[in-house]
């Protein structure tokens, strides 16, 4: 095994922001999305929980976990812009 006792540890602090923007397109709504960070949002919680983004219908619902549509920034095949097909 190696002798890591001499190794220093190296930390690093960075801020990176995410913005989403919900357009009128043609009576659908568009949803943008933009990052300056240098990875996938996915990475933080999870492939399946972090890069994604719900959109619910009227009033935050009571039990958002069970409601709503998936929009899936790390994976979704459309890039940083989608016609949800959801009405406006």
């Amino acid at each position: 095994m190696p002798d890591n006792s001499n190794v220093t540890p190296v930390e690093a602090t960075a801020t990176y922001k995410w913005h989403l923007r919900a357009e009128d397109h043609h009576g659908k709504l568009s949803i943008k999305f933009d990052t300056n960070a240098p990875f996938e949002a996915g990475g933080i919680s999870g492939p399946t929980r972090g890069g994604h983004i719900k959109v619910y219908s009227g009033e935050f619902p009571a039990n958002p976990g069970e409601q709503g549509e998936h929009f899936y920034l790390d994976t979704d095949p459309r890039g940083k812009t989608w016609d949800t097909g959801l009405p406006w």
